[in-house]
C-alpha cells in the first residue's frame, strides 16, 4: 500500500466529510495497521506476511 495513495484517500475522505467515508477510512487504517503489527510480531497467518507480498515479483 503507498502512503501517498492513503493520503489522497484521506484528503478525498476531508474534503466531503460523510459519516460513512470517514467510517471506512478508519476501518481501512486500523486494519492495515492491525495487520502491520501482527506481522511484526509473527502472529500474522502466512498468507498475510509482508515479507512474502514483498518477494513476489
Amino acid at each position: 500500500m503507498d502512503p501517498r495513495h492513503l493520503m489522497r484517500i484521506a484528503m478525498m475522505a476531508r474534503k466531503r466529510p460523510s459519516k460513512a467515508k470517514l467510517i471506512a477510512v478508519t476501518i481501512a487504517v486500523v486494519a492495515a495497521l492491525l495487520i502491520f503489527a501482527a506481522d511484526k510480531f509473527g502472529l500474522a497467518p502466512d498468507w498475510m506476511s509482508v515479507e512474502r507480498m514483498r518477494l513476489k515479483p
